[in-house]
């Protein structure tokens, strides 16, 4: 039986967490970005397929890294059909939309119908502010030759002070978190996120219990559960996986940050993941699955799911 934590990360420097454009950036971060991360971290081929191992086997599991406000959790807003009693009301309809998170205290509420929209996403602008850093770059060779820079704009999001981003990880055994915590506090220093050259994406973490509202919730899988994490069915599970459930797809690509892989920046093969939110009622157990190309070893993409429940 799994035992699960949260862990807060606090953010020192602002963070660039890529959505696809250089010029702006993500405030939360999915679970295969995590992983990949602290998959980077190891440093060593071993300790890489340790994780996986881990990952496959249901030794650990993650959720994606989701915001919090003070000692306020936020999730996903789980992908149900809501009825509340005012449905022609086309301004709090705008602000339904719009909400992408609620507070964990809040899920009964939410889907009763009765959550304020309009006051939840006044509360999420206290998270923090996107921005934008100019930085400059030297890939054009006449302007090396005379010692100017090309400008460049770099997407970044500011936390405030007591706000930050918080993920869920169960682990089997003391082993598998103890091995997870030091790959994770060796991240900290590093920073998650891109342009961590430039001192991007750096944290503090702490680790606390489960709240008690959501014990008994998270990693079941009875009547009606959600996604805390991106994740995708092996393919005997998903035609199962999709009988009445309600989800969005995402495209998930990116580069592949290894020096022996191949000579030249590849890319990983783009995927296709359940957005955390969605919502099932036949349970799937995802994988790590492979999307190298042609390169020198395997690159994983982790897809497992992290199950909450909602109903």
């Amino acid at each position: 039986m799994m035992d699960y934590f949260v862990y807060k990360m606090y953010f020192s420097t602002p963070v660039h967490i890529g959505n696809g454009t250089l010029a702006s950036s993500e405030n939360t971060i999915m679970a295969d970005t995590l992983f990949s991360a602290l998959c980077c971290e190891t440093g060593n081929q071993k300790d890489i397929d340790k994780m996986v191992y881990m990952a496959k086997n249901k030794e650990f599991i993650l959720s994606d890294a989701m915001p919090f406000i003070g000692d306020e959790l936020y999730i996903p807003k789980p992908m149900l059909v809501i009825k509340t009693e005012n449905e022609g009301n086309s301004i709090l309809k705008k602000a339904f939309k719009k909400l992408k998170y609620i507070p964990v205290s809040s899920i009964d509420t939410y889907i009763k119908g009765n959550i304020d929209p309009l006051e939840q996403n006044q509360k999420m602008k206290l998270l923090g502010k996107y921005g934008t850093r100019t930085m400059s770059s030297s890939i054009d060779e006449e302007k090396m030759k005379t010692g100017d820079m090309l400008p460049f704009h770099v997407g970044i999001y500011h936390f405030t002070e007591e706000s930050g981003l918080y993920f869920f990880a169960g682990f089997e055994n003391d082993e598998q978190k103890q091995f997870f915590e030091k790959l994770f506090l060796s991240l900290s220093y590093t920073g998650i996120g891109g342009k961590r050259s430039s001192g991007f994406g750096k944290f503090d973490f702490c680790v606390e219990d489960i709240p008690s509202n959501i014990k008994n919730r998270i990693g079941v899988c009875k009547n009606q559960f959600m996604t805390l994490s991106v994740s995708m069915a092996q393919q005997n599970e998903l035609e199962k996986s999709l009988q009445n459930a309600r989800y969005l797809l995402t495209k998930r690509s990116g580069f592949i940050f290894s020096e022996t892989y191949a000579q030249t920046m590849r890319k990983k093969k783009d995927f296709y993941c359940f957005k955390s939110g969605s919502c099932f009622t036949n349970a799937f157990q995802g994988d790590v699955f492979d999307v190298s190309g042609n390169g020198n070893h395997k690159v994983y993409r982790y897809a497992i799911p992290l199950f909450m429940e909602v109903e």
